[in-house]
């Protein structure tokens, strides 16, 4: 049972990995544990998704307020 248990930042770590197609089997179920038992890191995970699904909103709102390079280096940041 202890190797389930991660911390919230490997949690946070993990699901960073997830988007990029980069978590493993195991680190995976690690991840799915210990958000089945932590909502904060649930709570997390919904607001990640809503700026992700969001950040494009911005976009078009903000059109000409960023240059390309200032958008691509806050993306960087957000990734």
């Amino acid at each position: 049972m202890k190797a389930l248990n991660i911390s919230c930042k490997k949690a946070a770590e993990y699901m960073c990995k997830k988007e990029e197609g980069s978590l493993g089997f195991w680190q995976n179920f690690q991840l799915s544990y210990h958000l089945l038992v932590c909502g904060l890191c649930r709570i997390f995970k919904q607001q990640d998704q809503w700026l992700k699904d969001n950040i494009c909103k911005v976009d078009e709102h903000c059109k000409g307020c960023l240059s390309e390079e200032d958008k691509k280096a806050i993306l960087e940041k957000l990734r």
